[in-house]
């Protein structure tokens, strides 16, 4: 019966140690939304018109920005095999309300740039606290909402 039960007790530890290796890929505790570098991975789209969700491997696109300490960021975007580059410069500001925006502006927009706004070089991504994630995209003109991990 001793070995029964040290045998479910290890069961148990090792069953709860394996699942949270998903979440160990992202930062979600212990870290300031302003502490830079940051590096931030789509994890999740919901298209604008069907409100179709896609995550992991569903997704058809790659894109990364990683967000550096002089205030530059990198848009990386792979769709379709090809490559995309962005770059410019962010702001991080907290509104009245005490919620965490990105503006980004971009002095190369290299087919990146995710965006509504007149502005065609602008984009805007929203830090939401309770499920520590990034979340853009365009579903203002029907586009996807996106959703991003830290990675780094």
């Amino acid at each position: 019966m001793k070995n029964f039960r040290l045998s479910l007790i290890v069961l148990i530890l090792f069953t709860f140690s394996c699942s949270s290796d998903d979440e160990e890929e992202f930062y979600t505790k212990d870290f300031e939304i302003n502490e830079f570098p940051q590096e931030w991975k789509l994890v999740r789209s919901i298209s604008g018109f069907d409100r179709e969700v896609s995550e992991g491997e569903e997704l058809s696109t790659t894109q990364v920005y990683k967000f550096n300490k002089d205030q530059i960021f990198v848009k990386k975007v792979i769709l379709d095999q090809e490559t995309y580059i962005g770059e410019g410069v962010y702001e991080l500001v907290e509104d009245d309300q005490g919620r965490w925006w990105f503006y980004l502006t971009y002095t190369k927009k290299g087919g990146a740039v995710d965006s509504c706004l007149a502005e065609s070089d602008k984009e805007q991504l929203y830090f939401n606290t309770e499920t520590v994630e990034l979340q853009g995209g365009s579903p203002e003109c029907d586009g996807p909402l996106l959703y991003f991990k830290r990675i780094k």
